[in-house]
């Protein structure tokens, strides 16, 4: 028998968030690309962002048209976050991006971003920018190899820190109450 979800939050009844969401509008436009099989992952940070700001624009695909046409609607000055030896640190010193720009985020494991980055040129050509390395992940409910590797969620409030100035923390708070609800169930 199904067990019943929240028609807000769509988590079951027994781990709704939506008491713990709050709004974190943007002026920037913000772009994932989400490997397809990220979507059902239980420790998908995506779901959580999509409920403090649901204007993310989501596209779900490996690679393809849907990644093309999604990279060339992007205005010019639009980037790239993500680490690597060709990135720019981000900072607040650092040039600002302009008001149009967009910012594109992957959501994928480390393997599956490198793989999406090598199999879409259109997405590799965007300059990079990366995380400063003094950000650090408070999500502890996935395992990473990458020194200093974050979340989504966290990647996306960190950068929104630097290019907008807002405070990460509501959205820190809402990964911290949805890792609480999982370590309670694994308690159980």
């Amino acid at each position: 028998m199904p067990r019943s979800r929240c028609p807000t939050c769509d988590y079951l009844l027994t781990e709704c968030l939506c008491d713990c969401v709050e709004a974190a509008p943007s002026a920037r436009h913000w772009l994932v690309l989400q490997h397809p099989k990220e979507q059902h992952h239980a420790k998908n940070t995506l779901r959580l962002l999509q409920l403090a700001m649901p204007e993310i624009c989501v596209v779900r695909a490996e690679s393809g048209p849907a990644i093309e046409q999604a990279v060339a609607a992007l205005s010019v000055g639009s980037v790239l976050l993500y680490p690597g030896q060709d990135a720019t640190v981000w900072s607040d010193s650092a040039q600002p991006l302009p008001s149009d720009a967009s910012v594109v985020l992957i959501d994928a494991t480390w393997r599956k971003a490198v793989k999406m980055l090598a199999l879409n040129p259109v997405l590799a050509s965007l300059p990079k920018r990366a995380l400063p390395a003094d950000f650090a992940s408070r999500y502890r409910r996935r395992k990473t190899s990458v020194k200093g590797g974050l979340s989504t969620l966290e990647a996306l409030a960190y950068a929104r820190q630097i290019d907008e100035g807002q405070d990460p923390e509501p959205l820190l708070r809402l990964l911290d109450a949805r890792m609480a609800i999982m370590s309670r169930h694994l308690n159980d």
